[in-house]
C-alpha cells in the first residue's frame, strides 16, 4: 500500500498506529516541512523508528543522514550499518549506496 495521496489526519492516524511506511512519510514531511512545522528531532524519531521496524526506505534515509551528518551527529560507520540493512532487503538505492 502506498500513501502518496492521503489526508494529514489519515497519515497521522496510521503513524500513531505504528505503521512503518506512514511513520517514514510523516517523518520526511516533518523534516522537510511539507504541510507541518519542521521539527528535526521529531522527524528523525519517526524515520528511525520506521527503520527499526524494518522499513528499508527509512533505513536508507537514516544511513544517509548519519553518513553526512545531516540532522544527526556524523557517524559514517553507523550510517553504513543503516544502509546495509536497507540493501540487505533489496532496496535499490541502498545497494547503489554501498557500491
Amino acid at each position: 500500500m502506498t500513501y502518496d495521496i492521503i489526508t494529514t489526519e489519515g497519515l497521522n492516524a496510521k503513524a500513531d498506529d505504528c505503521d512503518p511506511q506512514a511513520m517514514y512519510i510523516k517523518g520526511m514531511r516533518v523534516l522537510f516541512g511539507n504541510n507541518v512545522d519542521s521539527k528535526t528531532a521529531e522527524a528523525i524519531d519517526y524515520i528511525s523508528t520506521a527503520g527499526s521496524m524494518g522499513y528499508a526506505k527509512a533505513q536508507r534515509q537514516m544511513g544517509w543522514c548519519y553518513q553526512n551528518g545531516l540532522f544527526v551527529e556524523k557517524d559514517p560507520e553507523y550510517g553504513f550499518e543503516w544502509i546495509k540493512m536497507a540493501a540487505d532487503q533489496g532496496d535499490p538505492m541502498g545497494i547503489w549506496m554501498l557500491s
